[in-house]
């Protein structure tokens, strides 16, 4: 990975306004990186950190490094992509080997906060029986959890006022529902039969929203690696070829106009996309 030549003094200066702003502050330390030659290493590096745990997203100096050279946002970007999605796959990791340690703890203790017992829960548990069901083919610990649902469910049928939730019982509920939201197809009128985990790590990509809280949830509940890894890689090249376009190829005319534009509107407008995707594909299925 080659060393890139730093910014100008002047732009440093105006990318670097003072502020006592935590969040301000690392923002501006993570602009710092563009006036140094190890700017596509700390771009690498932001972009897998951001996928897991770092808060300032990676377009930040991606912009940065396109202003300085516009002709390469290309390799920019592309580097951006590559430590982007290996950042994905190191949370999903993250979710996938705490999810019956920590991840149990933190179902615990929301399972007490929402989950409460009584006769409507019971045809629930027997209901996410059925669809953790459809999972225990292809992956046999899941049966497992199938007989626990079903027993809980039973339990609460016989005697819906006595017997009370317990924390692993809640636990388990929101581990199903969990599941069966990442994992199985369900009715999307106008879509047919879809798996929400993809489209929601897709979209998370692409907009926003946390991805982080994606990639570390997609591990937890143990969304099909493959099609994680697939709508990642999607998503997050997607946004950072676009974004690294646009300065690439239209700053020499546009100047810092176009950073201050895209500070502003990028999120908006990806957002916007992805509305506008979602909307035509359904429209679309209609008119079939």
């Amino acid at each position: 990975m080659s060393e890139t030549p730093p910014l100008p003094d002047t732009r440093t200066e105006m990318l670097l306004p003072p502020s006592r702003n935590p969040l301000k502050r690392l923002y501006n330390w993570v602009l710092h990186w563009a006036a140094t030659p190890f700017g596509v290493w700390a771009l690498f590096v932001l972009a897998f950190a951001e996928s897991s745990f770092f808060p300032i997203p990676p377009d930040v100096l991606l912009v940065a490094l396109c202003m300085g050279l516009p002709s390469r946002w290309v390799w920019f970007a592309l580097v951006c992509s590559i430590g982007s999605i290996a950042g994905g796959l190191a949370g999903y990791g993250i979710g996938y080997f705490f999810r019956d340690t920590l991840g149990q703890i933190l179902l615990e203790w929301i399972g007490i906060l929402v989950v409460h017992g009584g006769a409507d829960m019971a045809s629930s548990f027997h209901e996410l029986a059925a669809n953790i069901a459809t999972l225990a083919d292809e992956r046999p610990r899941f049966a497992e959890m199938v007989a626990q649902l079903r027993a809980v469910g039973d339990t609460l049928s016989i005697q819906p006022a006595v017997y009370e939730l317990t924390a692993g019982d809640k636990a388990l509920w929101l581990r199903a529902t969990a599941l069966g939201w990442f994992n199985c197809p369900r009715e999307i009128p106008g879509m047919g039969q879809v798996v929400l985990g993809p489209w929601a790590v897709g979209i998370a990509g692409f907009t926003p929203i946390p991805y982080k809280v994606f990639t570390i949830s997609s591990g937890m509940f143990e969304m099909n690696v493959l099609s994680f890894a697939v709508a990642s890689a999607l998503s997050r090249s997607a946004r950072f070829f676009i974004v690294s376009a646009v300065i690439g190829l239209t700053y020499r005319i546009f100047g810092d106009r176009l950073r201050v534009f895209i500070d502003r509107w990028f999120n908006l407008l990806c957002t916007a996309l992805v509305v506008l995707g979602v909307a035509g594909f359904v429209v679309l299925k209609y008119l079939k």
